[in-house]
């Protein structure tokens, strides 16, 4: 095992407790990676852990040894070829079936507006360079809104140009070896453009990107809010941003609405009930007619399929409005 998935390791700290979706929703120490890691130290052919993982990575995130559980589980998908596109709902999201679905699932114009932008500053941004991601090709209508919001600020867009996977959803899944060349074809893109700054409106595209592109090189198109003055339209709507567990920064500074950290069980096998039971779990934080935003494309497509139909899930960036300076 590599230095991140090695169980040794672990110095049983307990902080991934804090944030891992199984253990905050059991309680059982064997179900979260402090305890896997324990059980893969002592037992290594104990391979049934994997299945216990949510790869939403929330420990590699506070983990002190950077130990990451849900590339371990990648790494033992890789090894035993146990993989197919419909083990999880991301994957899923990435076929010709998953494509279509999220077209399907797409709202359409016209957006109902609940925030009213108002350019503060101009952003001392380079030019930049939009990553839509491979459901960002459903999800069409939100590049251009994208675009316009950045040329709203002031910023010069690049043509989007022939970008492929972000190439994590395949890492997880265990195909890494298909993650890497994606990967490997974006970065060369990207050279070729000189570098650009990248703003993907897909956290799960940021981390992808963060990969082979250097931190100070991505943007997720969350921090645009940074730089506008933002007025809520409708201030007794009950509004909640989630904010999805790919997302490393915390984006409760950034929105005036409540931010939901929540794990909505995206990244798991579908049909798995512990994925069930975080699902269920997130709906019940969620009131009833409620107004549910996301900026991952991934949970889009969960939190659509998964929701009561009381509760609006969108993506953020369909319900801006901006005004002049």
């Amino acid at each position: 095992m590599s230095s991140k998935t090695d169980p040794k390791l672990c110095l049983r700290c307990g902080r991934c407790l804090l944030v891992c979706p199984a253990f905050q929703l059991s309680l059982r120490e064997d179900l979260s990676p402090r305890g896997k890691w324990m059980i893969l130290n002592q037992c290594p052919e104990n391979t049934q852990v994997f299945s216990l993982c949510l790869s939403c990575e929330r420990c590699a995130q506070v983990c002190t040894q950077q130990l990451n559980f849900a590339q371990a589980k990648a790494e033992h998908l890789t090894k035993t070829s146990n993989f197919s596109l419909l083990n999880s709902g991301l994957n899923l999201a990435l076929t010709s079936l998953g494509t279509k679905l999220a077209q399907f699932l797409a709202n359409r114009p016209p957006y109902r507006p609940y925030f009213e932008l108002r350019a503060r500053e101009v952003p001392p941004l380079a030019p930049v360079v939009i990553f839509p991601g491979c459901l960002g090709r459903s999800f069409s209508h939100l590049e251009p809104i994208l675009k316009s919001f950045l040329t709203t600020l002031g910023i010069t867009v690049l043509d989007t140009p022939n970008w492929q996977c972000c190439g994590h959803p395949f890492v997880l899944a265990g195909k890494k070896d298909q993650g890497l060349e994606f990967q490997l074809v974006n970065q060369k893109i990207w050279e070729k453009l000189n570098q650009p700054l990248v703003v993907s409106f897909c956290s799960t595209c940021t981390k992808g990107l963060g990969q082979f592109l250097p931190q100070s090189k991505i943007m997720l198109a969350d921090h645009l809010l940074n730089f506008v003055e933002i007025a809520l339209l409708e201030p007794k709507a009950s509004i909640f941003v989630h904010s999805s567990c790919h997302c490393q920064e915390d984006l409760s500074a950034i929105w005036p609405i409540p931010v939901l950290k929540n794990c909505c069980g995206a990244f798991a096998k579908t049909g798995q009930n512990l994925a069930k039971a975080v699902n269920t779990y997130f709906w019940e934080q969620i009131p009833g007619d409620s107004i549910l935003f996301t900026n991952c494309l991934g949970c889009l497509i969960k939190l659509k399929l998964t929701g009561p139909k009381e509760v609006k899930v969108s993506h953020w960036l369909e319900h801006i409005a901006f005004k002049g300076r």
